[in-house]
């Protein structure tokens, strides 16, 4: 079957269809305005692995410092276009090594980019730069979701943020949490909707996929578990999970 190159206009094509089927980002927003409502303007926050900046454009609607991490050069010329304000360090977060403690740190589906066993060490590194009364809050597909099911049966383990918890039980001056929040995909044509689950295999490493079909079998899996003929209407649930880490 065909898996798409990051860097090509189909990947881009497939992007813009995914942000225009989910209502996810109305629920993480809700979510964050509550959980970042306790810190006051001039709080220091860092996006960890920013990519274009939404993320942190709207940190800085509420914070007047926003560091950007972010390692990729040419979303790092995005990232300084879309937020001048933001202090961009130009790093992966584990070379990034931030000149002050901030308040609330925030990584945002980052890990997919990360081999899992290494998700556990990738937290303590973030944490490790917060203040002693900051939050990191790390958010990542809930294992429950719907492309975590379809990782599984071609053969790859699903995203389970719940194992960087394996790492940081062993570090008791931090207190860990978990909270989940619902989303949705609703599209309107069968194109969209396998253009989205194709995007979606992407967050595991190709090599995890042991069992990948032909293109007409990845298409009848879509067509038989996203997709509602009838109404000629497909989608799927995709909540996510959040992990509150504090000192």
């Amino acid at each position: 079957m065909k898996l798409f190159n990051s860097e090509s206009p189909e990947y881009a094509a497939a992007f813009q269809a995914l942000l225009r089927s989910t209502n996810e980002r109305i629920y993480i927003q809700r979510l964050l305005t509550q959980l970042l409502s306790r810190f006051s303007q001039d709080a220091i926050a860092v996006d960890w692995g920013a990519g274009s900046g939404a993320l942190t454009h709207e940190l800085l609607q509420s914070f007047s410092t926003v560091y950007a991490v972010e390692p990729h050069l040419d979303l790092q010329k995005i990232l300084s276009e879309k937020c001048p304000e933001a202090i961009v360090i130009p790093a992966g977060i584990l070379e990034a090594d931030l000149p002050v403690s901030v308040d609330i740190g925030i990584m945002s589906h980052v890990l997919y980019y990360f081999p899992e066993e290494t998700w556990g060490e990738i937290c303590l590194k973030a944490a490790s730069h917060l203040t002693n009364h900051g939050i990191l809050i790390v958010i990542l597909k809930h294992f429950i979701a719907g492309e975590n099911q379809m990782f599984e049966a071609f053969g790859a383990s699903r995203c389970d943020l719940s194992c960087s918890f394996e790492t940081l039980k062993n570090y008791p001056e931090y207190a860990v949490n978990f909270i989940s929040t619902p989303g949705q995909f609703k599209t309107s044509t069968f194109e969209d909707t396998v253009n989205i689950a194709r995007f979606m295999l992407g967050d595991r490493p190709h090599e995890a996929y042991t069992q990948l079909p032909t293109e007409e079998g990845f298409q009848a899996y879509v067509r038989r578990h996203f997709w509602n003929e009838a109404k000629q209407q497909g989608g799927w649930n995709c909540p996510q999970q959040f992990m509150m880490i504090r000192k």
